[in-house]
């Protein structure tokens, strides 16, 4: 949720400091920079003190960022809130995995797919969040949402047994560190464009369709409500799909074309592309994060998930200020940005070496 909370109030937040459009595309950039820069922090900071401490850590920091941009007086500030935000979320991604894949004998399919389902009805929750900032000012909204973070987090910390230490680098991962980073750069295009179009998502409703600017959150929030299901349906995909590098490439492929079905004049056509969109990227991203756990194993599953989110975010950052530029020239020209920025990483895949032989 707290990736996605600023959303619904973007136009106005830019009203309201006099800041430019492009701007919005600066926001989501320097959100993933700096979740992008503690990524390898958090493995290293989990093998001292705990994989569930580690992230409850940076969810602590995800929340008071959140709360701390009620106070701000400029969209400067902001954005530096929005940064601090990033290094809490990467604190999180890779040792709440590591916990997840640890506690469970189920297929690393089927707990990816959880994570990522319960990660987008978060994201429904934001964007649904356009009402409560109706009703209470974006400020005020923002703030009661990282309220809602720290409530959160103390329950992960009091209801949360297991606090495992994630292994080190072990001989298998050192050598393939390099195989790591372009896996992960083979999910930038997917990452960044699937985020850089969650978070504009209400702004192309209020721009393209007049929607009001604290409804259209709620309009948009198919997106959402189709990643989730994309994501509880990987729960039962057969294990051996997390194997095959040439089905998740075909995944990853089938998914960015989704993108260009926004390009529509009609809400309830715009309104189904995004749904479609959402569950064919979560059920792809299901599958490629279970394929990291699969490949490098397990016990590696943090330093993994970790190296390949890194990249992830890295590879990507250029891609948020790009579609901020397209947004105010309409569902073409960002349909257009996000399936070729997305198709163009994919291939990067095979230039790893695979293991099982897929």
């Amino acid at each position: 949720m707290q990736w996605y909370v600023l959303a619904p109030a973007m136009l106005q937040i830019l009203s309201e400091y006099g800041a430019p459009s492009w701007l919005s595309g600066v926001l989501p950039l320097v959100f993933i920079a700096g979740a992008a820069s503690t990524q390898l922090v958090s493995v290293a900071l989990s093998a001292r003190i705990g994989a569930r401490n580690t992230f409850v850590i940076g969810l602590a920091i995800l929340s008071l960022s959140d709360i701390m941009i009620y106070f701000a007086s400029s969209a400067w500030e902001a954005v530096m809130l929005r940064f601090i935000a990033g290094l809490g979320t990467g604190l999180f991604f890779a040792p709440a995995g590591f916990v997840l894949v640890n506690i469970s004998d189920s297929s690393s399919a089927s707990l990816m797919g959880l994570y990522n389902a319960t990660f987008n009805l978060g994201g429904l929750a934001a964007l649904a969040w356009g009402v409560v900032d109706g009703l209470l000012g974006w400020r005020l909204g923002t703030l009661v949402a990282g309220l809602l973070g720290i409530v959160m987090d103390v329950a992960s910390a009091t209801v949360i047994k297991f606090n495992g230490r994630p292994a080190g680098a072990g001989p298998r991962a050192r050598s393939s560190w390099t195989d790591l980073l372009i896996v992960g750069a083979a999910g930038a295009g997917s990452f960044g464009t699937s985020y850089a179009f969650g978070f504009l998502l209400p702004s192309m409703a209020q721009l393209s369709f007049g929607a009001s600017p604290f409804g259209s959150g709620s309009l948009t929030l198919l997106m959402f409500a189709g990643a989730a299901l994309g994501g509880f349906l990987a729960v039962w995909v057969p294990a051996s799909w997390a194997r095959s590098r040439r089905l998740v490439s075909i995944l990853l492929a089938v998914s960015s074309i989704s993108y260009l079905m926004i390009y529509s004049r009609s809400f309830v056509f715009f309104l189904a592309a995004s749904f479609i969109n959402g569950f064919l990227v979560d059920l792809a991203f299901s599958i490629y994060y279970a394929y990291a756990v699969e490949r490098y194993g397990r016990d590696q599953s943090a330093l993994s998930l970790a190296f390949i989110n890194m990249a992830n975010m890295a590879v990507s950052l250029w891609i948020f200020p790009l579609a901020g530029y397209a947004l105010p020239r309409g569902l073409l020209a960002e349909a257009l940005v996000l399936t070729a920025t997305n198709v163009m990483t994919v291939p990067l895949l095979y230039a790893t070496r695979e293991r099982s032989g897929n």
